[in-house]
């Protein structure tokens, strides 16, 4: 049995992926869970198992191409149907099926149909026996490419087509990410980013964004313009937690500030379960489960290419300890680009942290569908007034919660920050 394998979708927001490298050549006997090929996608470089064993009898789409999710790549030769050989049966009278016979095409022409966008049934086939070969396809192209400049209009989504009036774009220069080219809104709003950069008389050396920019690009800026933010911000003292932290490793527990941060998380989620929802078609999605959304900076810190978000799942049933190990492995795979499907899907609230930078506080960007994201800064040793009026040096975190106003109020989401600072400060409660 010929089994299709597809583009598959890595989080809800994914619309395309790129494959970047087929892992086995066509002919190659594979296994279930085995590597077959690696995807790029909005979020991170990923590589995708076979679910079927057997054998990869056709590779429909090569690497360097971009298709849309749930796009047929190639095809398996179940194990099941493999050198099996049927019995002898006696001989019959040929039938004429009542049911059209798809129409045979070599690998080469389905591949340079696919490139061109056209469906194989619509062409017709030179060939022995009616086969569609290269020629046929290169024929056809021409043909297409030949109707007159008018009838030949760039294919744009309504939304961008108004987007791009409203900002004085030239749409015959945006390059299109959607299939077949079609220019949508993300493009748009990419190219009013670079837009909005101001021109330099100084010598430059222009740098082409990473897919992973890119893509993020228009997502960040299709947030930005679409989701009315606003921002809280709370000074934590970190002191009980920090010696729970110190408590655990002398257990030969490890376990991170942000760990820390992401138990406290789940807990104030429980509380405030409208904070763990996404936004849709006007309708505010409580998620049954605290999903949170780890940002990694993808390469190193003189040539980032960008940040991704693993998930760790289920966070509201897991213990402080499992968090972190869960939480280190998915670090570990991001920075090998050996993130899996499942590790990017599902996120239902991100927790971004820069204290590793230094940074004491900033305000991070809701990661459409959801509805709120956290901004975790640097530990800052300072000196504070006690209830007594002495002072202290306390260990402080600044966090600042990013949150959706269609989805919640400032009420709501200072409730939230304060069952965070309370957990965090009593810290004891996170090993509960």
């Amino acid at each position: 049995m010929r089994v299709e394998v597809t583009m598959p979708r890595m989080g809800q927001s994914m619309e395309e992926g790129t494959i970047l490298n087929w892992l086995k050549t066509a002919g190659a006997t594979i296994k279930r869970g085995e590597p077959l090929f690696e995807i790029e996608s909005d979020k991170a470089t990923v590589e995708v198992e076979a679910l079927t064993t057997g054998k990869l009898a056709e590779i429909i789409v090569p690497a360097g191409t971009t298709v849309s999710v749930g796009s047929v790549v190639a095809f398996i030769e179940a194990a099941e149907r493999i050198a099996v050989a049927a019995p002898a049966a006696p001989p019959r009278e040929p039938i004429v099926d009542a049911a059209p016979r798809r129409q045979p095409i070599s690998p080469v022409a389905r591949r340079v149909a696919h490139e061109h966008g056209l469906d194989p049934a619509a062409i017709s086939g030179t060939g022995r026996g009616g086969r569609i070969v290269k020629e046929d396809v290169q024929a056809t192209v021409t043909q297409r490419d030949a109707v007159p400049a008018k009838s030949a209009r760039l294919d744009v989504s309504p939304v961008a087509r108004k987007l791009a009036r409203q900002h004085g774009l030239n749409l015959a220069q945006i390059v299109g990410s959607a299939p077949n080219g079609r220019i949508i809104k993300r493009d748009i709003l990419a190219a009013v980013v670079s837009q909005a950069q101001a021109p330099s008389t100084a010598a430059e050396h222009r740098v082409p964004l990473t897919r992973l920019r890119r893509i993020a690009a228009g997502r960040m800026a299709e947030s930005k313009s679409t989701i009315p933010h606003f921002y809280l911000t709370l000074d934590i003292d970190m002191g009980r937690a920090l010696e729970l932290r110190e408590s655990l490793k002398r257990r030969g527990q490890t376990v991170s500030i942000n760990d820390l941060i992401l138990k406290a998380t789940a807990l104030a989620l429980t509380e405030y379960p409208t904070l763990n929802a996404t936004f849709a078609d006007g309708e505010l999605i409580l998620n049954e489960h605290i999903n949170l959304a780890v940002a990694v900076a993808v390469g190193d810190r003189a040539r980032p290419e960008g940040l991704t978000t693993p998930v760790v799942h289920d966070c509201g049933t897991l213990r402080l300890t499992e968090i972190a190990a869960q939480a280190a492995v998915l670090a570990g795979r991001a920075r090998e680009n050996k993130l899996k499907p499942d590790d990017l899907s599902g996120g239902t609230f991100t927790v971004s942290n820069l204290g590793m930078y230094g940074i004491r506080q900033f305000q991070a960007i809701i990661n459409p569908p959801q509805v709120a994201i956290l901004a975790v800064g640097a530990l800052q040793k300072v000196a504070v007034f006690d209830a007594d009026d002495r002072v202290r040096p306390v260990q402080r975190l600044t966090v600042t919660l990013s949150a959706d106003h269609r989805a919640t109020d400032g009420a709501e989401a200072a409730g939230f920050l304060n069952v965070l600072q309370t957990a965090l400060e009593d810290a004891f409660v996170l090993v509960e």
